[in-house]
């Protein structure tokens, strides 16, 4: 499962890797930050202005 949460909107969208098809990550959730569980929260990660995914 991977999150994604835009701070600026308080927007976010759940996805799920899935094998065997020709696109792996497919869309699982879309909704308010505050509608996501607890356990998705701290962030771990934040993606820089060239869109590279940084690690916390």
């Amino acid at each position: 499962m991977i999150t994604v949460g835009n701070p600026s909107t308080m927007y976010a969208q759940q996805y799920l890797q899935e094998s065997g098809t020709a696109w792996p990550v497919a869309p699982a959730w879309t909704g308010s930050v505050n509608d996501l569980d607890e356990s998705n929260l701290p962030w771990n990660a934040r993606m820089a202005q060239d869109g590279t995914i940084i690690i916390l």
